[in-house]
């Protein structure tokens, strides 16, 4: 089993090897054990996701629990996202909505630039957007990190066939 550690947040920590004392693991160095970690990942044996709102985390919590089959589920939800804000949920989109792996844009139709991007920056994107009455960017959450939502992501492209710029963001 490979150790668990907290990464406050950065994505890029989960493939290095944790800088926090582990127990000692027999047969395997830390980077090693990085190594296995991508090489599960890489077979479609783990699950990573970034949640932008309550209901999404229910949801993604809920599609855990309720699979047959479990694969393991690594979530990244900072800590300034707890009580944010604009990641509330109503009881309406707890009790009637599944996880969706891409969020897509709602408010906007025929946009020129397609934002896609993850927690607390969509978020931060879309109120600069609103502060700056912008109609022509679209920003779309991308929930689910591994495995790669292409299909989702695919439907949301087709959406906006107005788009002539595509940007991924990250922080």
């Amino acid at each position: 089993m490979l150790p668990l550690h907290h990464t406050h947040g950065i994505i890029n920590a989960l493939s290095e090897p944790s800088q926090q004392a582990q127990p000692p693991v027999p047969a395997a160095s830390e980077p090693e054990l990085s190594e296995a970690f991508l090489q599960l990942a890489a077979r479609d044996n783990i699950q990573i996701a970034q949640p932008s709102t309550a209901a999404q985390y229910f949801h993604l919590l809920r599609r855990q629990a309720l699979r047959i089959w479990r694969k393991p589920l690594v979530v990244f939800t900072p800590k300034s996202m707890l009580r944010h804000p604009d990641a509330a949920s109503d009881l309406e989109s707890l009790s009637g909505e599944q996880f969706q792996t891409v969020r897509p844009e709602i408010e906007l139709n025929g946009v020129e630039r397609l934002l896609f991007c993850t927690g607390k920056i969509g978020h931060e994107i879309r109120k600069e957007r609103a502060r700056r009455g912008d109609t022509t960017t679209g920003v779309v959450f991308l929930e689910q990190l591994y495995p790669f939502p292409e299909t989702d992501l695919r439907a949301e492209l087709e959406r906006h066939l107005s788009a002539r710029e595509i940007v991924c963001s990250s922080r």
